[in-house]
């Protein structure tokens, strides 16, 4: 039935399914395990890390498996009559393009790591709201990677630094992924708890479409020091003491 609805083979559908869903399913197993959401989370950064190793082993050469889909994207902007998002020419443009076509598997783990951990997250909390059931599953604005995850980090692009590996630059960038996740969590608690208004969050997001790199950055900075300080445990901490 999926095969012809969407027009495609079943083998091509069940592709698509298992790559949708496994994440998802690996993650509610590693919950079971665990019975502690932060815990799953900080161990679905290591699985992302360790299959970004793995698919690096299996592609080998990632500018070479890369480049024919950074063509197809730039021909898919050209054919709209849009701007493509790599520089149309001159050695800075084949510079850009090598760059990206080097890192593009940690953005291609990120992603579905991210959608992995968001339909946890959600689907946990539309669990928590179902009549009669005891809240199990950590809520969104609850999300903290710790101290651990927060390590890792500065060792990896420290080390990356010193040594230039590009392995470890994006496996920098997959562990940076978890704070900016972070990060948002902690904007949302801020409203929520009533330490900011509402349309912080909002701005928050409209920002993140027209200054992406800047939004990014720094949501992920707050992310990162809310795991390695406890800015929220710090605010809870202090409204104790002012009751």
């Amino acid at each position: 039935m999926f095969a012809a609805v969407l027009g495609s083979d079943v083998a091509s559908v069940a592709i698509l399914l298992a790559t949708g869903w496994l994440p998802v399913l690996l993650l509610v197993t590693l919950w079971q395990f665990t019975r502690s959401a932060q815990l799953t989370l900080q161990l679905s950064v290591i699985v992302a890390v360790m299959a970004l190793f793995v698919f690096e082993w299996a592609i080998g050469d990632s500018a070479a498996y890369w480049e024919p889909m950074i063509e197809a994207v730039e021909r898919f902007y050209q054919e709209r009559g849009v701007a493509s998002p790599f520089p149309a020419q001159g050695d800075e443009a084949g510079e850009f393009r090598a760059t990206v076509a080097r890192t593009m598997t940690s953005w291609f783990v990120v992603a579905f790591w991210f959608a992995a951990v968001m339909e946890f997250l959600l689907g946990g909390g539309l669990y928590n709201q179902l009549p009669g059931e005891r809240p199990k599953f950590s809520r969104f604005r609850d999300v903290n990677f710790g101290q651990v995850i927060a390590t890792l980090l500065v060792l990896v692009m420290i080390v990356a630094y010193l040594t230039g590996s590009e392995i470890l630059y994006q496996v920098g960038v997959v562990v940076f992924a978890a704070f900016l996740l972070q990060g948002f969590a902690v904007a949302h608690w801020l409203h929520l708890e009533g330490h900011s208004p509402g349309w912080i969050v909002v701005l928050l997001y409209v920002l993140l479409l027209s200054v992406p790199v800047y939004v990014v950055i720094a949501v992920a900075v707050t992310g990162f020091l809310d795991a390695w300080f406890g800015i929220r445990r710090r605010l809870v901490k202090n409204e104790g003491l002012d009751k």
